[in-house]
């Protein structure tokens, strides 16, 4: 299954890739990148801007996309990611810009793994149920 794991903050987006915890995490979890996001070039290694007419690349079968200096509310009115299928057919997991579960997401410590993976496959697996 194709998953993508994002971000808004200020007026970008950004995606992980190998090397940061949120992707190495869904890698593990049997998550493979989404082709369009997997094609595009991390620009600081572990990750890669996305510009606001590239945000398709977010449009994965599942994903786990959270604020950074946002709101959860902000970032689901946020028009593009609220326009994109995944968020549209409930296959993507917001995070709350407050919760333990993206601080945890965000750490990429070895004591942070667990919070994550206490939490984060059972929202992956009810954005799964929602796949066609």
């Amino acid at each position: 299954m194709e998953a993508v794991t994002g971000s808004k903050f200020g007026e970008a987006y950004g995606l992980s890739y190998s090397g940061d915890m949120r992707w190495d995490v869904m890698e593990e979890l049997g998550f493979q990148m989404y082709g369009p996001a997997a094609d595009m070039e991390p620009n600081q290694g572990f990750f890669a801007d996305v510009s606001e007419e590239q945000v398709e690349v977010l449009d994965a079968e599942v994903a786990v996309l959270f604020p950074i200096g946002y709101t959860l509310e902000e970032l689901e009115e946020d028009p593009l990611l609220s326009s994109l299928d995944v968020v549209e057919e409930d296959r993507a997991v917001l995070l709350p810009d407050d919760g333990d579960l993206v601080m945890a997401f965000s750490a990429g410590s070895p004591l942070s793994i667990d919070v994550v993976l206490d939490e984060l496959p059972e929202q992956l697996a009810e954005a799964v149920e929602n796949l066609d």
